[in-house]
């Protein structure tokens, strides 16, 4: 949709870290509650990083993402970390950032790079909306 955000790239931060992949199967194997209650905490987490951040219209169009991961260190498995990728995409939405996290808006493709930085662990997501 042109004119959306006259299509300039959008640049949201958000700090800490998110569980792993390994985490959250563990808490899903020991009490689907536990994964529950972690899943709304980083949700929400994220939700509010986006509101704080973002002040333009509701994304409806096709996007690229492109997740730029900020670790304490390099123990832990790219493939694990990823998954925070699912908190994020449901704070957005949760944020009226974007319509959904279907296909019509995810479907532009979604990256994800890796680097470490001990003192301030951070995911540095890049949406860039689609020229219709």
């Amino acid at each position: 949709m042109k004119g959306e955000n006259d299509l300039k790239p959008i640049h949201l931060t958000f700090p800490g870290s998110y569980p792993t992949l390994n985490k959250v199967i563990a808490n899903a194997k020991k009490n689907w509650g536990l994964y529950a209650t972690e899943k709304s905490k980083f949700t929400k987490i994220a939700h509010i990083d986006a509101i704080a951040q973002y002040r333009g219209p509701v994304i409806e169009s096709q996007c690229n993402f492109q997740f730029n991961w900020f670790l304490k260190n390099d123990k832990t498995d790219p493939d694990n970390i990823t998954v925070g990728q699912k908190y994020i995409f449901d704070g957005l939405v949760n944020a009226g950032v974007l319509k959904d996290d279907g296909i019509e808006i995810l479907g532009g493709g979604i990256t994800h790079f890796f680097a470490v930085d001990k003192d301030n662990p951070r995911c540095e997501l890049t949406i860039t909306i689609n020229a219709q």
